[in-house]
């Protein structure tokens, strides 16, 4: 059983509060299972660990619900989530304008934060690092789509410019595992 910190719940729970209607809300908890409906249903405390595939259901459930198209939907709920954690945990990073040191502070934090898989930040130059993902199990495109744009933005708000991040594809890393290489100006 892999297990995510209710943190990255809480992205979720932001976005269907202030983009979503009070019907809508309800009809994305009644697609939920029993189980996952009682626990978001109850406090999620950002520092315990919840099955990640409640995680999924719930993803599943907003795009069904909503009819929107997963990829700008994730985008924006990434996107969110990066300006509250910058704010909230490296506020420091956006004065400094550094994105090297917030990568580096991130990734020391992740497991704290995340507690889902790991992450290897190696930079390559002032504007440039390669960032692998490692999960415990396979990850719905949902999940990609969050963790990519939540990097992205993240690395905007602490100063990078024009930021990219490029999947590595390659035959040898299994499922589990994603590689990016990141660059700003």
């Amino acid at each position: 059983m892999s297990t995510i910190r209710g943190l990255v719940f809480h992205s979720r729970f932001h976005y269907v509060k202030q983009h979503l209607d009070y019907t809508t809300r309800r009809n994305i908890n009644e697609h939920l299972s029993e189980q996952v409906r009682n626990v978001v249903s109850e406090q999620v405390f950002p520092v315990n660990f919840y099955r990640f595939e409640m995680l999924q259901e719930l993803d599943n459930a907003i795009v069904t619900v909503t009819t929107a198209a997963e990829q700008p939907l994730f985008q924006s709920i990434g996107r969110e989530f990066a300006h509250a954690i910058v704010d909230r945990y490296f506020f420091n990073y956006t004065e400094a304008q550094k994105p090297q040191r917030f990568l580096a502070q991130f990734q020391r934090l992740y497991a704290r934060l995340w507690g889902f898989g790991q992450i290897d930040i190696r930079p390559e130059s002032t504007r440039k690092s390669t960032i692998i993902l490692e999960y415990p199990v396979s990850v719905h495109p949902a999940y990609h789509i969050f963790m990519t744009s939540f990097l992205t933005n993240a690395i905007a708000l602490c100063g990078g410019k024009s930021v990219q991040l490029n999947p590595v594809e390659s035959e040898d890393d299994p499922q589990e595992c994603r590689k990016y290489v990141t660059t700003w100006q």
